[in-house]
């Protein structure tokens, strides 16, 4: 499902649910392939989450198969959650 700005919803379900019951992929933002992240926000990658968050400097655009998720679109307990099994 998309909406606004290149991002869509995130339909796959999450290989194991978060220690706390909570379905975070469920609750999260994908960008479209193509999509270009905006430059001095705030991202993570789902695919990656042991790097934790990173903040886009110059010109990044999704490909397919990336799975980054933008700390703006996102509720901040979901976010807080993705953070937390950064960790």
């Amino acid at each position: 499902m998309r909406s606004a700005a290149g991002y869509q919803r995130d339909v796959r379900p999450s290989a194991a649910p978060s220690p706390d019951g909570v379905d975070v992929l469920g609750r999260v933002t994908i960008v479209v392939p193509g999509a270009v992240l905006r430059e001095g926000e705030v991202y993570v990658d789902l695919d990656d989450l042991a790097t934790g968050p990173f903040r886009v400097c110059g010109h990044l655009a999704a490909v397919p198969g990336d799975r980054f998720v933008a700390e703006r679109e996102t509720d901040p307990a979901a976010w807080a959650r993705l953070i937390e099994l950064a960790r």
